[in-house]
């Protein structure tokens, strides 16, 4: 390896940031680390000043182990706060949930709508000499017309997919009414 990648290692070692690498590595008995950097460094490196005496022995600084614990004290809290908070957000969550449930309760079903001439009601409101737009805007649109001449016919029979047998129809002569069969409701 040359000696300046060498001197990097063990300068990063010496400042405390792989600490647990140097030590793992000597507690295996792996020269690799440790024997390395002492047979590439010079003699007289430790002596004059270019290598620091832990690093020429290889041994972990008692500051680096120190730094390591503090950052995985952090880490440790970090992680805990995390787990705290997201307990919290998930009370909160299931808090606000209740709250819209009796704020907003649940909406009714759409009623069907009901075709305004099914309603005895209404054809109580027809009378004679009505005009069939006054007609149809009480019962609504009717679900045929029949013409002859001067008389029309508005037949009221539910759709050929109702189960309902309700009929009803209203006369007409000359745009007034002459008479009406209401259903038998």
């Amino acid at each position: 390896m040359p000696r300046t990648l060498i001197l990097c290692l063990i300068g990063v070692l010496y400042s405390g940031y792989l600490p647990v690498v140097a030590q793992g590595n000597a507690a295996q008995g792996n020269p690799a680390q440790g024997d390395a950097a002492q047979a590439n460094a010079a003699p007289g490196d430790a002596a004059q000043g270019n290598v620091a005496p832990d690093e020429a022995t290889q041994e972990p600084s008692p500051k680096g182990d120190a730094q390591t614990n503090a950052l995985v004290k952090q880490i440790q809290d970090l992680k805990q706060l995390v787990a705290d908070e997201n307990k919290k957000i998930a009370e909160l969550e299931k808090s606000i949930r209740a709250i819209q449930a009796f704020l907003m309760p649940a909406p009714k079903p759409i009623p069907d709508l009901t075709p305004a001439w099914t309603l005895p009601s209404n054809w109580s409101l027809i009378k004679a000499g009505m005009s069939e737009a006054q007609v149809v805007q009480i019962l609504g649109m009717p679900s045929r017309v029949q013409s002859v001449t001067d008389s029309r016919v508005l037949y009221y029979q539910p759709d050929i997919h109702s189960a309902s047998t309700l009929s009803g129809s209203v006369t007409l002569m000359d745009d007034r009414v002459i008479a009406m069969s209401p259903p038998a409701f």
